[in-house]
């Protein structure tokens, strides 16, 4: 993995007295107002995506395969997705049937979960509104290290630096990155047919394009259209211009 983020805060971490930045990750998730407005089903709520990672774990293997951590097993999910200020990940909310397939995740990829503490960072809504994205920071520590003490001291830092590394991953790392379509939300051909929407293609056009039924291309419309709540096509475009699904 590359680790041009990483290494350009490295000036900037030894600033942090008492501990070690060792490393950080990008984190995506559903916004819980969703919830009101969408019909995004509950499950999509209970677990956040990996966006982007400083150690050397490949991110489609943790798509492919994740590990507990801010998974379905990981009731810190709800507490990240809620945040509006930073918060320390407590490993002891991770369902105990879970804790060794944690472990294996972690000798594999040589992840140090022990005296090591995760803090999670939410980003700006200004900066990031189409998802609740979280930096995820990891320090290690002396064994007489109090990380809520460490969090109230240097709260303000890691806002900030949590929001200068999201906006240069999206500048840079982050062009074109779709969380939607990595979920599995909307399946290919749906992601086609917003887009063709988006420029005014007409039904038929667009089933000619993509070697469907008319009415397959209506079927998906729709099911966008419910999914995200949209009151009409117009609205429909709007939403998946904001949510960036399409671009």
């Amino acid at each position: 993995m590359n680790l041009p983020l990483f290494n350009h805060w490295k000036d900037e971490t030894i600033t942090f007295d008492g501990a070690e930045l060792t490393s950080f990750d990008i984190w995506g998730g559903l916004r819980t107002d969703d919830r009101a407005t969408t019909q995004f089903k509950e499950k999509d709520f209970q677990y956040m995506t990996l966006v982007y990672s400083t150690k050397d774990v490949p991110v489609e293997y943790v798509w492919r395969c994740p590990p507990p951590f801010l998974s379905y097993n990981d009731n810190n999910v709800e507490r990240a997705l809620t945040a509006k200020i930073p918060i320390l990940h407590n490993s002891s909310l991770i369902e105990k049937e879970q804790q060794v397939a944690l472990k294996k995740f972690s000798r594999r990829f040589n992840v140090e979960y022990e005296n090591s503490y995760s803090i999670l960072v939410p980003v700006s809504d200004e900066i990031e509104d189409r998802w609740k994205a979280s930096v995820c920071f990891s320090f290690s520590s002396e064994s007489d290290f109090n990380p809520s003490l460490f969090l109230h001291r240097f709260q303000d830092k890691l806002v900030a630096l949590a929001n200068k590394i999201y906006t240069l991953w999206m500048a840079f790392e982050g062009k074109g990155f779709n969380l939607y379509k990595v979920r599995g939300t909307f399946c290919d051909n749906a992601i086609h047919i917003a887009k063709m929407m988006a420029e005014g293609f007409s039904t038929r056009v667009m089933a000619e394009k993509l070697h469907i039924s008319r009415s397959g291309v209506e079927y998906h419309i729709e099911a966008m259209r419910q999914m995200l709540g949209a009151k009409n096509r117009g609205n429909l475009i709007a939403e998946l211009f904001r949510k960036g699904i399409i671009s």
